[in-house]
């Protein structure tokens, strides 16, 4: 368990950063003017160029067309009453429809609606978490494609046969597929040097901030990974990096009513607070990075003090039992008192604890108040620590999170391969999902490996030229034997 610092906790009025992914949840829900695609669905790598795309509300789109949604030239239209369904089914419903975009960007061997469909069920929760994928199948863009209200079916052999026929074109085989894969990994390999080579200066950092905290940057660097992360989604475009994590809201011993009164002001602090503590323009990270804008947008949504625990949610769980705020970043769990629910500053520092981040202070009973640790000094000496680091949140201060840990916390949640993925062209993204990393290490694999090694940087440069000399032989074989193959006019391998 973490708990908040001792002091006093002051008044924050930032703004975060907002999506709309349900009029449900807006302070206006009779609000249906059309809102853009990238309000309501993280996008991430080529259909990030889709953010712009109007998506309209049509009255009576159930009743006179037969669909939820329909994506037609170039827009997406949806039925006027799903703006007030719960976040979560509207962006199923858009993230279905932005595959249907992609889809009808290419006229090339238009597809069967119902293969059209199938990719789209088959494609959307993938593109929803902002995993590389991109589909097969093309439509022309006059043509509406509709998703019906009665949701996924089980797609035909017919149809499982033209998806598989459209991917087998579309890559070239299974023999330049994996030509294609292992040119990919080359690619992955070139970006990770870069990036490793900048993130040594900003790693050193991070371990003389913490030389005065040992055991706390041990025991979370062990744990980190315990930490519920289903609640996050990750976003990653040209301009952006967003966190999108969905809360839930209990009251306890409150009937709905009351926790409807309460619930507005808690969640305008749960915003403002973990704007104050994550929003930022990263200036200090990576070139990869460098010069983004990084987001933490919370979902809030209210719940009845019965209801079960659901962990795709982080709860916030308000109880006037409580008599300092407490974080199970396993369970994903902020316990808060009432008095800390009209608190940002404490609903912001602990946002830091759910994603697996731990305290740097200490708490001087003598004083009642907390005491830094990083940077600014050896607290066992008279002279003692200000806390002052650059107002370091997870020490004593009010500022945004520090470049360093959030450097470690992209290396724990891999948003430095999505970014990489994300400058790659969409084919080469999907290969790498769709068939593995191959020899393509992830970044905290490689520090892990490394880790116990006498010269950490020198390990790592060894593990890549491995990886990298994996790469050329099995690149060189597969050359050969497609050279062998055409001579010789053998058939295809089989996939």
């Amino acid at each position: 368990m973490i708990t908040e610092p001792a002091q006093s906790q002051s008044a924050v009025t930032s703004a975060s950063g907002e999506l709309y992914p349900s009029l449900a949840l807006q302070v206006d829900p009779t609000d249906v003017a059309p809102r853009s695609l990238a309000s309501y669905v993280p996008l991430s790598g080529a259909f990030a160029a889709f953010g712009k795309v109007p998506v309209t509300p049509v009255p009576g789109l159930i009743r006179d067309d037969g669909a939820l949604a329909q994506t037609r030239n170039g827009g997406v239209e949806i039925d006027s009453e799903l703006p007030h369904l719960p976040a979560d089914d509207l962006n199923k419903v858009l993230a279905h429809e932005s595959v249907h975009l992609a889809q009808q960007q290419s006229e090339d061997g238009p597809a069967t609606t119902g293969a059209l469909e199938a990719e789209a069920n088959q494609l959307a929760p993938a593109m929803l978490h902002g995993d590389a994928v991109w589909p097969s199948l093309a439509a022309p863009a006059h043509v509406p494609l509709k998703q019906e209200p009665s949701g996924s079916r089980r797609p035909t052999a017919s149809e499982i046969a033209e998806l598989n026929r459209a991917f087998e074109a579309a890559t070239g085989g299974a023999g330049r597929r994996r030509q294609d894969h292992l040119r990919a990994q080359q690619e992955y390999i070139r970006r990770l040097r870069q990036l490793v080579a900048e993130r040594n200066p900003i790693e050193t950092n991070r371990l003389i901030l913490d030389q005065y905290s040992p055991i706390q940057a041990a025991v979370e660097d062990m744990s980190i990974g315990q930490a519920n992360r289903r609640p996050i989604s990750i976003s990653v475009s040209p301009d952006q990096i967003q966190f999108i994590v969905r809360f839930q809201v209990r009251f306890r011993g409150l009937a709905m009513d009351a926790a409807r009164q309460r619930f507005p002001m808690l969640q305008q602090n749960l915003r403002a607070g973990v704007s104050q503590v994550w929003g930022q323009r990263l200036s200090r990270l990576p070139s990869l990075v460098r010069g983004r804008e990084f987001l933490v947008t919370p979902i809030v949504e209210l719940i009845s003090d019965e209801a079960p625990r659901n962990r795709d949610y982080w709860l916030v769980d308000v109880d006037p039992g409580v008599t300092r705020a407490v974080t199970d970043p396993e369970d994903g769990t902020m316990k808060i008192s009432p008095r800390n629910a009209g608190e940002p500053d404490t609903l912001g520092h602990e946002s830091l604890h759910l994603f697996g981040l731990m305290d740097r202070y200490i708490d001087n009973r003598s004083t009642g108040r907390s005491m830094g640790f990083r940077g600014s000094g050896n607290p066992n000496t008279s002279a003692g620590s200000t806390g002052a680091t650059r107002g370091d949140p997870l020490d004593t201060g009010r500022g945004p999170i520090l470049s360093e840990d959030l450097d470690f916390l992209f290396v724990q949640l891999d948003v430095y391969e999505r970014v990489i993925f994300d400058g790659l062209p969409p084919s080469d993204a999907a290969l790498m999902r769709h068939m593995g990393w191959g020899h393509a290490p992830r970044l905290r694999e490689l520090l892990q490996s490394a880790k116990n090694a006498p010269d950490a940087a020198q390990s790592i440069r060894e593990s890549l030229d491995r990886a990298e000399n994996r790469i050329l032989l099995d690149l060189s074989a597969e050359t050969e034997r497609d050279r062998l193959r055409r001579e010789t006019a053998l058939p295809p391998p089989t996939p």
